[in-house]
């Protein structure tokens, strides 16, 4: 499903203008955005949860030279699914 496609299905559902579904869409995204840059988990009912996860630093190999690579400890956004979503997935097939 493209984003026009959830923006239309949205609207026709809830019996809202498109024009305000497509602000509230790009709305939560800013609002996850900024939670998730202070470090807030955002949940989504019966989606799921967003949050941040601390990935540890970690050795690798550059796979053309052979060298062992270190790579750096970062922070990553992270998200567990809904049993609400898995429920539907599993009906799906």
């Amino acid at each position: 499903m493209t984003q026009n496609e959830l923006i239309e299905e949205v609207a026709k559902q809830t019996g809202v203008k498109l024009d305000l579904v497509k602000s509230v869409l790009l709305g939560l995204g800013e609002v996850v955005c900024a939670s998730i840059a202070d470090n807030e988990e955002v949940v989504l009912p019966k989606i799921g949860k967003i949050k941040v996860k601390h990935r540890p630093e970690r050795k690798g190999r550059n796979l053309q030279t052979g060298a062992e690579v270190t790579y750096p400890a970062k922070f990553v956004p992270s998200f567990v699914v809904a049993k609400a979503l898995k429920d539907a997935a599993a009906l799906a097939g």
